[in-house]
Formats: C-alpha cells, structure tokens, sequence
C-alpha cells in the first residue's frame, strides 16, 4: 500500500552507482582529531603528517618514502594495515558526522554534498553522498582511490611532533 499523501510526488528512484575516481573532504569532523585518531596512538602521526603536508591519503610506498624521509623505521609488512586503519577512522568519521565532500567519477564530473556511506573490500569501494537537493548519490571504485583533504582537514590532522 502506498503511505504517502494525497498528491504527493513519487520518491526519487535511486540513480546507478557511477563509477569515480577520487574524494575530496572539504571540512573536517565536528570533534577534536584527538577523539579520531588518539594521542597515545603514535603510529598515525607519520600519516596525519603526510596528509597535513601533501593533502592526501598516502600509498604505501609514499608512506614508505616519507617514513624514511623524516628519519622514522616503520616495517614495511606494517604499512598497508596502517593506511587502512586511518582510512577507516578517518572515513568512518567523516560519514557519521556528515562532512561536506566532493567526489569525481570518471569523467572528471564533480558531485558535492553530505558524506553519507562508505565500504569497502578486496579494493572495491562504495561511496555516498546526499546532495543539497537531499537526493542519495552512489558512487563505486575499484583498484586504488584517491583521498583528499582539503586545507582545513589537513590543519586539522596536523602533528605537532613533526
């Protein structure tokens, strides 16, 4: 039975995923990046600082260059599992608290809005946005993403120990 109101529209059908290549978060979260990422949790300072210098989610082998750059020993077999913890806290973070973003499918097309799901697995991601129009828009990636900060999101995960 249909619940909605006399004259009331249809709900939007929910549109295809698009395919999209890379995230931008335009603000950070609306708590401290202690409560994200904690103090006595040292092992995120290294990525927190590449973000906060290059305003990107490092690859491993970037994280590996600037690791050895900035005189740190950190095993290499400890990087992947890492990057993907700060991914997930960072993500996980986002989506809760509904940070603006910007995500690019393939095409190069922006597409902004609300942070309002991610997942992913064996490489494949998927991503969501509510648009200003309150519209859901999916997006899906396989292989690597791009994950960007904006300025304000890498003052915010700057360290100070570096």
């Amino acid at each position: 039975a249909d619940l909605r109101p006399a004259g009331a529209p249809p709900p939007a059908a929910a549109s295809a995923p698009r395919a999209c290549s890379r995230l931008r978060l335009e603000t950070p979260p609306d708590r401290a990046v202690w409560e994200v990422f904690p103090e006595d949790e040292r092992r995120f300072d290294l990525l927190r600082d590449f973000v906060m210098q290059q305003g990107k989610v490092p690859s491993v082998a970037h994280l590996q260059a600037h690791a050895k750059a900035k005189g740190e020993s950190l095993p290499y077999s400890a990087m992947a599992p890492l990057v993907k913890d700060f991914v997930k806290r960072l993500l996980d973070t986002a989506a809760a608290d509904h940070v603006p973003v910007v995500i690019w499918d393939d095409a190069g097309t922006a597409s902004d809005g609300a942070f309002a799901a991610w997942s992913e697995k064996n490489g494949r991601w998927e991503l969501a946005l509510v648009a200003a129009d309150g519209r859901r828009r999916d997006f899906r990636a396989a292989g690597a993403l791009g994950i960007e900060a904006a300025a304000e999101v890498a003052s915010w995960l700057a360290v100070e120990s570096f």
